[in-house]
């Protein structure tokens, strides 16, 4: 589908304007994106599963003083995930409402200029295509 602008004056010449074919591709690329956090989040606590600091001493106080950021910084990778996730449905819910939206939109259309042709039937009625 092309992008439709729909322009109203009474908002000082504002605009809207919506793609769904690319806001389908951009909802696709969301989901990328929350799996590349998600992989980077499980590398992450791979990596810090073994104590890479060690369990001396020194390792201990280089926990005690890390430790804990660097859950808060997982957490926050987990939120960053599940909030691209969210955000890619989102968009992929809007792009299938507006491509529904433009389809019934132009079913609509061809329904008034049928009728005032006086050949095309309403929607339902036997016969009619689409």
């Amino acid at each position: 589908m092309a992008a439709h602008a729909i322009n109203d004056p009474a908002s000082g010449g504002g605009s809207f304007q919506a793609d769904p074919g690319r806001l389908a591709v951009l909802a696709a690329d969301f989901a990328g994106f929350a799996e590349r956090a998600e992989d980077i989040s499980t590398r992450l606590r791979a990596a810090l599963v073994d104590r890479p600091w060690g369990t001396d001493e020194a390792g201990q106080r280089f926990a005690d003083e890390h430790t804990g950021p660097v859950a808060d910084t997982l957490d926050r990778i987990d939120t960053i995930e599940a909030g691209l996730a969210e955000t890619g449905e989102t968009l992929a819910v809007a792009a299938a409402a507006y491509r529904d939206a433009d389809g019934s939109a132009a079913i609509e259309v061809a329904d008034i200029v049928g009728a005032a042709e006086g050949g095309m039937k309403k929607p339902g009625d036997p016969g009619r295509a689409g």
